[in-house]
This record gives C-alpha cells, structure tokens and sequence, in this order.
C-alpha cells in the first residue's frame, strides 16, 4: 500500500473508532428517585437522581434508567424508543429496593396508566411494582401496550389492578377495526399480574388481561407470556382474540376474589367473593384458525361468576391451537370447554398429554362434584 494511501486509511479508521466510542458513549445509566430534583446530565450519580419525568423525557436507546425505592405518581412513559434489543430503553428498580407507581396523575388517553408503551418500542421493565389504588374505579390501566407498541418486555414486575383495572395490549383504535398497528413481539414473564378484575352494581364481572379486542383489533399478536402468576382477574385472567402467541408455564386461578355487590344472580364462593375462568382464546371474527401455542400451563382453581353457574378451568372458542401439556383442576364448571361462539367454532384444535382432575362442582353448593 502507498503510504498516502495507508496515511488515509489510518484517518478513516481513526475517525470511524471515534464514532463509535462515541456512539456508546451516549448510553448510560441514570438514577431517579420519588423525590428526585436534579437535572438529566447530574443524575448520573445515584446521590443526585432526578424525577421520572425527566427519566421519560430524556431516556434514548441504550440507557439504563435505575428506579429507588419509594412511591411514585408519574407512570412509566418514555418519550423514545430504543432500537433494538441490545439497545433498549430499561427501566429497572435499584437492587433490594422496591419502586411502586400508585396514584399516577398523568393520563394517557382517558385512561391513568402505571406504564404505559404506546408506540414505543424496545423498551424493557424490571422489577416494578404498579398498583392502582387512589385512581377512580374502571379508569385505570396498570398496563397498556397499544398503538403498534413491539418488541418490548416485562419482568420481574408486580401488577396489581387493585380491583378496578385491566391490562391490555392493542392497537388502540376502535372507529375503523384492525386499521391501527399492532402490537407484535413483547414479551411479559416471570411477573404476578393480580386483582384486574371487579364485579360491577349490574353484577357484570369486568377487568382481566386482554390481548387484542374483539371487532377491534385481531392482529396484534406473536406475544409472548410464560413463567407469570395471574390471580383475581374479572371475567377471565387472560383472554386472547388474536394470532400466533405463546402463552406458556404461568399459573392460573381465579378462585373468588372479586366483591360482591350483592343481588346477583348467582351466589358468590365460600368466601363470599366471586371468580370466574382463568382464561380463554377467542375467534370474534370467524376466521380459519388462530394458532396459539397454549403449554405447560398451570390453571386452578376455577370460581363462580356473578350471572353463570360456573367458571371453566379452560375455554376454548377459537379453531387450530396447540393445547398440550398442562394441568387443569379444581374448575367450578368444566376443566376445559370447547365453546361455540358468536362467529367461531373450537374446531380442529390440537388438545394432548393434559391432566384435568377434581372439575365439575355442582352450582355453587360446596364440594359437590359432578
């Protein structure tokens, strides 16, 4: 090589070096606190952390946001994304300490959130505790993934809906079905998702987890949910209306939990609050299949609702799902359904090496088992 021509080249790698250093010089971690003041460029330092709104305003692609211990009133609402999944946004708490979102005042929509990812993307939690109270009944959403929200993760994370909140994630657009964009890719695990559902004045039971809405949205699927423990949701713990999710090795049960207002039609469980199924996968669009993959699933007990005669350990009203290797017990009604639905049938479904057991109770009359 001529040594003008190595002399160039030495810059050009000199110069292509420098970029990158600092390229990752930009990410960094950064510390926030409840009562946090300091300004982004000194919260580098634990001693000096800033608030969560600043955390959410400033955080690029790369950075690590550290959460103290303590209680906050702002959700988790990063202004960017990051942008890939070795350079996300994470919000993690600091390590033997406990962040709690409650009493968020920050509104997304019509709705307060304790963390909200809409349109955000690569953006991952750790170790957050979000619980609803002091926010008014039914306006409250502890999680919400929606408006083509991807590729973003959850661990380690208690959700707590406190009797009055659902978890959902879609494409948040209800004038003109499936015209929004779809939340694809994330990923919830090893979290406790807990009290999201209520029982209403009209005994209608609501709340639970959501993933896509029925005549709204059927594509927001490939999510992932394994290794969680749901507990206390509405009408179910978890329903699904779309394609292609892996809903594998949680623990299911929706014994009572609920409130009763009283007057329902159906009584309430030995401990006076109702239940309901733990989960099901639903087709409102009579489509030719919807392909998720159910595994390995723990799912008991099954509670009685305020308007039925039973929860079903297991509802299946969709075709062409894997079902297989789970354990289904202590259902007040069936262990497992296949149910006809309004536009759909449970058919061609794949259902194998399951155990069911101890379903079937009659009514509510106690340990009467059919």
């Amino acid at each position: 090589m001529k040594t003008g021509n190595f002399h160039a080249f030495s810059i050009f790698l000199t110069i292509l070096a420098t970029f990158f250093i600092a390229q990752a010089g930009l990410a960094a971690t950064y510390y926030v606190s409840p009562d946090g003041t300091a300004a982004w460029s000194l919260c580098t330092s634990m001693y000096s952390p800033c608030s969560l709104a600043t955390a959410n305003a400033n955080a690029v692609a790369g950075d690590v946001v550290v959460l103290r211990g303590g209680q906050y009133s702002m959700h988790i609402f990063p202004a960017h994304s990051g942008t890939s999944v070795n350079s996300r946004i994470t919000y993690q708490a600091y390590a033997g300490e406990t962040p709690i979102i409650a009493n968020t005042t920050e509104a997304y929509g019509t709705y307060y959130h304790g963390i909200t990812l809409g349109g955000r993307a690569y953006i991952k939690v750790d170790g957050v505790t979000v619980n609803a109270k002091g926010v008014p009944s039914g306006k409250y959403r502890p999680l919400m993934i929606t408006h083509g929200g991807s590729y973003n993760e959850i661990v380690n994370c208690t959700i707590d809906g406190n009797g009055s909140a659902e978890i959902q994630i879609w494409d948040g657009v209800s004038s003109v079905p499936d015209t929004g964009t779809p939340c694809v890719h994330n990923w919830i695990h090893n979290s406790t998702i807990r009290n999201t559902g209520s029982v209403g004045a009209d005994c209608n039971d609501n709340g639970g987890m959501q993933i896509g809405v029925p005549a709204y949205d059927k594509n927001s699927g490939n999510n992932t949910i394994e290794n969680n423990v749901f507990y206390g949701g509405g009408h179910h713990n978890l329903e699904t209306f779309t394609k292609y999710n892996v809903i594998r090795n949680n623990y299911f049960h929706h014994e009572g939990s609920m409130a009763s207002p009283g007057g329902c039609p159906y009584g309430p469980d030995t401990n006076g609050k109702y239940g309901n199924r733990n989960i099901q996968i639903y087709d409102g669009y009579a489509e030719d299949g919807k392909y998720n993959l159910i595994e390995g699933n723990r799912f008991g007990h099954a509670g009685p609702p305020p308007d039925d005669d039973g929860g079903d350990g297991l509802t299946i009203t969709a075709p062409k799902n894997i079902i297989r290797y789970n354990a289904i017990f202590n259902s007040l009604n069936n262990g497992v359904l296949f149910k006809t639905g309004y536009n759909s049938l449970a058919d061609y479904n794949r259902f194998y090496n399951n155990t069911i057991y101890k379903s079937g109770r009659y009514k509510n009359a106690g340990d009467l088992w059919q």
